[in-house]
């Protein structure tokens, strides 16, 4: 609709401005005389100048007006990648696709590396040094027990007499380390 006298329109289609609806509007604005600006959301503020629609979002956003976060299990532009299968139920940051939590054992971003043991689990040299002074303890106590269990069994039947000599004898080199 234009003045009949100046030719000024008097209201202009979505996206188009100026006295005759000669010009285009602006990346960031859009609308009928492009009095509405684009959401502060679109990537770079650029919108469809006719119906407002951001033309693209950032990473991890999604809708008409980049308002909405990407689904579960979806991340990045558009929200067209799919989360690490590694990820803990699949689940990820929407912009940069690291995993929001990993299965036990795993790390990292995408948790594909194995986790490193905790410190207390991981035993110390001193730890390691107790454990064969024990074990080297344990043995020479057993030795001893044996060796103490072969005398009472050669004085048990020496008093007896039912030891022949020839054993006694053995019994009491073996018994003198």
């Amino acid at each position: 609709e234009c003045d009949p006298t100046s030719g000024i329109c008097a209201a202009c289609p979505g996206g188009r401005t100026g006295d005759f609806c000669e010009q285009e509007c602006s990346p960031q604005r859009f609308g009928p005389h492009c009095l509405q600006i684009c959401s502060s959301a679109c990537t770079d503020r650029v919108c469809d100048r006719v119906s407002g629609k951001c033309l693209s979002c950032p990473a991890g956003r999604t809708g008409d007006q980049c308002d909405q976060e990407c689904p579960s299990g979806l991340f990045g532009v558009g929200c067209e990648q799919t989360c690490s299968s590694a990820c803990l139920n699949g689940l990820c940051e929407a912009d940069t696709g690291n995993c929001l939590a990993c299965p036990d054992g795993m790390a990292g971003d995408l948790c594909d590396e194995a986790a490193p043991l905790p410190a207390s689990a991981e035993p110390s040299k001193k730890e390691l040094y107790m454990d064969i002074i024990i074990i080297a303890a344990a043995a020479a106590g057993g030795v001893v027990v044996i060796a103490i269990l072969v005398g009472c069994i050669v004085w048990c039947r020496r008093r007896k007499g039912d030891v022949p000599d020839d054993v006694i004898e053995i019994a009491e080199t073996s018994t003198r380390f």
